[in-house]
């Protein structure tokens, strides 16, 4: 397998100020190319593997993306709810107090007490 990079370094392909040229495996590639070497019989790893090209992950937040705020855990929210209620930050109306009511008892077949 062919790395042009690791072809660069071997062969000490610098830059203008004499240090290790950043792009050197394109340099020896087009080199190549420029004196008429088919590069395309040497196998590189992307050819091998069959894989598409790597990439970078995608950094978030850069740009013009909108953000979009997470969803409130339930517990929170209701913990928070309590919260308000009880130092009466929100109020839910007046509490209704449960009564007592009498179920109305046969005595008599037409009277209901």
């Amino acid at each position: 397998m062919v790395s042009w990079k690791e072809l660069a370094i071997r062969y000490n392909v610098t830059n203008k100020a004499g240090q290790l040229a950043s792009n050197g495996g394109q340099i020896v590639k087009e080199w190549l190319l420029s004196e008429g070497v088919n590069v395309n019989r040497f196998p590189t790893k992307r050819k091998n593997d069959g894989s598409s090209l790597l990439r970078r992950k995608k950094r978030k937040g850069q740009g013009g993306e909108i953000s979009v705020p997470a969803e409130i855990d339930q517990n929170k929210l209701q913990k928070k709810l309590i919260e308000k209620l009880e130092t009466k930050e929100y109020t839910i109306g007046d509490m209704i107090v449960p009564r007592k009511v009498r179920k109305p008892e046969l005595i008599n077949y037409y009277q209901l007490m």
